[in-house]
């Protein structure tokens, strides 16, 4: 049985002292891929067109368009996507390289398991520091065996280098979505995870060049807010999001009041790890942050709000069971006063896509999350002392 038939395509931008090392490596598998699209995203480099026309010369499978204005990865990846005409799509970066078998490996995985996506394990290489560290499953190989490669998929990029999609899949989903430079591949594995299966291949057979300002870096706060935008897109095509879904959230009153009236009240429970769930008639309950108790009180009880404190670091499987229950309650955290950076300002930058508001306790606890959040999270902030004060007034007459 002959192996899929498959195109590799590199977006090329600037790199010229790996490019060739990229090609080659690409040219040299033994199980050949039917071509090897380079696009040249207008490299201000003058040695990147050099390089590619003399590769070209070289290599009859490799082919280069250049582009005459600078687009983007998503752009100069859906120009090469258009351009190929294999069966599967291999993505490689210009400055990273393949093992000699790496398209055999996929190829004899894909004859035993029919799959739409196929990634592998990657090598990280870091030529300054002289590191090598092998990456498998995306680096969260603690994840392999606990839930599928979609909904692992939903908290990090385990589908990772190298990748292999089939090229209908991509077209499927619209290619790479414009605006989500840095974060593009993990947009398209997640959208393709939903609509056919997912497949491992357990061989590091990727060189990834770890470098400084990539453009995927973690610590990037842009792409700490994309990848929040990415991913509660993901989110709502993914759950039973009905009841709060799109809708123009407000604070309920009964929390507003508390947040105004009875600051020291909220500020005690932040140093402790509790949820606070209001139902549709502004009956409150508190339950433990644990996911057995949260499953209980949903399923009992169907809160409309769950406003969440303590967080230290974001539970993520609670927030999954509670996005996935029927009728999902809006979540929000407390965010209370602090001086520094507390542990849980990283848990929320990274993953505040599976909330709906964030209550602060001080006017750091906003500028903290500056730059970092989806579009659609709503922030409160303390008002000012005679709003507050008046506020207070209200919240005694009321008895609370």
């Amino acid at each position: 049985m002959a192996g899929p038939q498959i195109d590799i395509i590199i977006p090329v931008y600037n790199h010229a002292d790996h490019l060739e090392r990229c090609i080659r490596s690409a040219a040299a598998q033994t199980f050949a891929a039917q071509r090897i699209i380079c696009v040249d995203d207008a490299s201000p480099d003058p040695r990147v067109k050099e390089i590619l026309s003399e590769l070209a010369a070289q290599l009859p499978t490799v082919e280069v368009i250049t582009l005459e204005k600078n687009g983007g990865i998503c752009h100069a990846q859906n120009v090469a996507v258009a351009a190929a005409t294999a069966e599967y799509i291999a993505f490689l970066d210009c400055d990273d390289w393949l093992m000699p078998d790496a398209l055999m490996s996929v190829a004899d995985a894909l004859k035993q398991t029919p799959a739409g996506y196929v990634f592998t394990d990657r090598i990280d290489i870091n030529e300054e520091a002289g590191e090598e560290r092998a990456r498998p499953y995306g680096g969260q190989p603690q994840l392999r065996e606990t839930r599928t490669h979609a909904e692992n998929l939903l908290d990090h990029m385990v589908a990772s280098h190298l990748k292999v999609i089939r090229k209908e899949l991509i077209d499927r989903v619209g290619g790479f979505a414009e605006g989500t430079d840095g974060v593009q591949d993990w947009d398209v594995a997640l959208k393709v995870s939903e609509i056919a299966p997912l497949l491992h291949v357990p061989k590091a057979v990727y060189y990834h060049r770890v470098h400084s300002g990539q453009n995927s870096s973690y610590d990037n706060v842009v792409n700490m807010r994309k990848t929040n935008e990415v991913r509660r897109a993901a989110q709502l095509r993914r759950f039973n999001a009905s009841l709060h879904a799109g809708r123009d959230f407000r604070l309920p009153v009964m929390i507003e009041k508390l947040r105004q009236g009875a600051s020291d009240f909220f500020s005690t429970l932040s140093s402790t790890h509790v949820i606070l769930a209001l139902d549709s008639k502004g009956k409150i309950q508190f339950v433990p942050q644990h996911r057995d108790c949260v499953r209980q009180l949903i399923n009992a009880h169907a809160p409309s709000e769950l406003l969440l404190f303590g967080t230290d670091n974001l539970y993520l499987p609670m927030l999954q069971d509670i996005w996935a229950s029927q009728s999902r309650p809006a979540i929000g955290v407390y965010l209370g006063e602090f001086e520094g950076i507390p542990r849980g300002i990283h848990s929320l930058r990274w993953s505040n896509s599976y909330l709906d508001y964030v209550v602060c306790g001080s006017s750091e606890g906003h500028i903290s999350l500056l730059g970092y959040t989806h579009r659609a999270l709503k922030i409160y902030v303390p008002s000012p002392p005679r709003i507050a004060e008046e506020t207070a007034n209200d919240a005694r007459a009321v008895g609370i």
